[in-house]
């Protein structure tokens, strides 16, 4: 069985928590399944992580459980297998990166790029009401927010997903990472956080209304294209709507995540109210993967380059203490932002 899944791709990855499973992406809460795991023999010697890697057969699975229940198995924290099989730990504060000497990062974000597809079949399924599993958004959403923990200082090193053919499913997963990571940092409750993560992967849904000749034109729009563009927040919102499965604060950041504190986004504000702060959240962490990511008419901006662009707007079309702690513990806690990029509001 483990051959043929490891069939068509190099490795799986397990991760055993106290209370869960994490296969690649895939979350089981189930507790007799937790509790009939290899996780109780892995953790009594320090381990979490099992990878198991193409090509392995029964005679790998023999020497491991050999070594793991064997009367000269260690109960210490050292990595044990070799070739096909392997253990290891969860580095602290970057969850589904091992640290058993094979790269820092790779199993976590490959990991939420096979969110992808799962993703593109949900947006593909909201247009029929057979077709959309509400509790496969939940597991979604929920195996991003394993991916970034509030101690994460790797964050920004899961996203920045390498996804041209599908761009809007990477850019929504990208901006879920990033505002599950801010909503953490400003202090909103658990429960909350994972529904500003669902909002967050569905906040593009409107862009299924958008033509792909002019989503992926390589070039400036026209005006009749840009207006076809600016009707996807009303659209997606509209959409989310007719879900009564879907909590109501997705379709409230749909509409609003391109509404600006100073009024000048769109659509179009009907009143003097101002955009939520899941809105705002979910619009930071969009402007900022936007002008990281290339596309197909320009390259994608360093983080530097993407600050300075974004705190000349802060306090406009944000709120400027929402970006600031946005800057302070999501891209500076990051490994891979370094470098002298703006620390406060360009002049």
């Amino acid at each position: 069985m483990l051959g043929r899944a490891t069939r068509d791709r190099d490795a799986i990855l397990v991760v055993f928590l106290d209370d869960r499973l994490v296969i690649d992406d895939i979350v089981i809460s189930d507790p007799r399944a937790v509790e009939r795991s290899l996780g109780s023999t892995l953790r009594s010697r320090g381990l979490q992580t099992l990878r198991l890697r193409q090509g392995i057969d029964r005679d790998d699975v023999i020497a491991f459980a050999r070594e793991m229940i064997g009367p000269q198995a260690k109960h210490e924290a050292a990595p044990a297998g070799s070739g096909r099989i392997s253990t290891g730990t969860v580095s602290q504060g970057q969850p589904g990166g091992e640290s058993d000497g094979e790269g820092g990062g790779g199993p976590a974000a490959a990991g939420l790029m096979r969110l992808c597809g799962p993703l593109a079949s949900l947006h593909a399924g909201l247009r029929n009401e057979s077709g959309f599993n509400s509790g496969e958004l939940e597991n979604i959403a929920e195996a991003v927010l394993y991916s970034c923990t509030k101690q994460s200082e790797a964050v920004l090193e899961l996203v920045e997903i390498e996804n041209h053919d599908q761009y809007t499913m990477a850019h929504s997963v990208n901006v879920s990472v990033l505002a599950g990571a801010l909503a953490r940092s400003v202090g909103i409750a658990e429960a909350s956080v994972e529904q500003a993560v669902m909002a967050a992967l569905l906040h593009d849904v409107g862009k299924r209304e958008i033509p792909s000749s002019i989503l992926l034109k390589n070039g400036p729009l026209s005006d009749s294209e840009r207006r076809v563009v600016l009707k996807h927040p009303a659209a997606g919102a509209r959409l989310l709507l007719e879900r009564n499965d879907i909590p109501l604060l997705a379709s409230v950041v749909a509409y609003e995540h391109h509404r600006r504190l100073d009024k000048r986004g769109y659509p179009e504000p009907a009143s003097a109210s101002t955009p939520g702060v899941a809105s705002q959240i979910v619009q930071i962490a969009d402007i900022y993967d936007a002008l990281r990511s290339h596309r197909p008419y320009r390259q994608g901006m360093t983080v530097d380059e993407v600050l300075e662009i974004m705190w000349r707007d802060a306090g406009r079309a944000y709120d400027e203490a929402l970006f600031e702690v946005f800057v302070d513990q999501v891209v500076r806690r990051s490994k891979r932002a370094v470098g002298a990029f703006p620390g406060q509001r360009a002049a």
